[in-house]
């Protein structure tokens, strides 16, 4: 059975080797802008947060992973593209990463 960081590694693996993604993280969303050796489009693969149960209950492991893609949208983009159309780019990249 696999662990976390193999499910890391495996985001990491299909994010870096599609074409259109150009940086993989794994942290919070509010990193983004203190990482900003990560070209952008950036995957993200939001920090697990550690569960604790009562000790009366079974120990399970659960796992919600959440993840997005992020990028900038910058001035000189606006005369050809609209907020909605660069949206709808990031969607069909993480379309396509899901589909990998």
């Amino acid at each position: 059975m696999a662990d976390f960081t193999d499910i890391v590694t495996e985001f990491s693996t299909i994010a870096t080797a599609q074409s259109g993604i150009n940086s993989f993280k794994y942290g919070n969303p509010d990193e983004i802008n203190t990482s900003r050796q990560n070209t952008k489009p950036l995957l993200i693969l939001h920090k697990q947060r550690a569960v604790s149960f009562p000790d009366f209950e079974k120990k399970v492991k659960i796992f919600e992973v959440s993840f997005g893609i992020y990028d900038t949208f910058h001035e000189s983009q606006k005369a050809t593209k609209t907020y909605a159309n660069k949206q709808q780019d990031l969607m069909n990249l993480l379309e396509q990463f899901l589909r990998e």
